[in-house]
């Protein structure tokens, strides 16, 4: 069980215990053992490193495969940076003469 659901779990229990029907006194040990306890597990939750955190405290993903399919483009698509260059002048020299 995570910390954080073992924190979820006693929150629900502290918010019920009142409906329940015990006596006084187990009512009372049950909120200061339930209040330490989640004291204890927010410093844990705070102040210790998870075992797969960076420095930072980030938690570090588990490096996952990616597989990448790229279409095949056609060889009289490929320009050369220069020649795209040029092509892209020469469509603008168009689009000016258009406009004048």
């Amino acid at each position: 069980m995570s910390k954080k659901s073992m924190v979820m779990t006693l929150s629900l229990f502290v918010a019920v215990m009142p409906f329940l029907g015990f006596p006084g006194a187990i009512k009372d040990v049950f909120y200061t053992s339930a209040g330490i306890l989640i004291l204890f597990l927010a410093y844990l939750m705070t102040y210790l490193p998870c075992e797969r955190c960076d420095e930072g405290g980030v938690a570090i993903s588990e490096p996952s495969e990616v597989v990448a399919e790229s279409e095949d483009v056609p060889y009289d698509m490929e320009l050369p940076a220069e020649d795209a260059l040029e092509e892209v002048r020469q469509l603008k020299r168009k689009a000016k003469q258009k406009d004048v």
